[in-house]
């Protein structure tokens, strides 16, 4: 009998107080809302990088070092 007399007190509670439960779930409405919208954009910015570095060749870099150059140091060697 415990569960249906919580149940029935906050059904009156969220009938007494309108304008609190209104704000409460307007602002749980925006909050997630906004998680979405957020993970959103950064996926669609992720898609759109990844989009353009396929279009550009995507893997095929090369890297090369220039042995002569003044600025050159043993220290940036790559090992294979």
């Amino acid at each position: 009998m415990l569960f249906f007399e919580m149940l029935n007190n906050s059904i009156l509670n969220l009938k007494v107080n309108k304008f609190r439960s209104f704000l409460t779930m307007l602002g749980i409405i925006i909050g997630i809302s906004s998680v979405i919208g957020i993970a959103s954009l950064g996926e669609g910015g992720q898609n759109l990088v990844t989009g353009k570095l396929k279009e550009g060749g995507y893997g095929k870099f090369n890297v090369s070092v220039d042995k002569n150059n003044v600025k050159f140091r043993n220290k940036y060697f790559f090992t294979p």
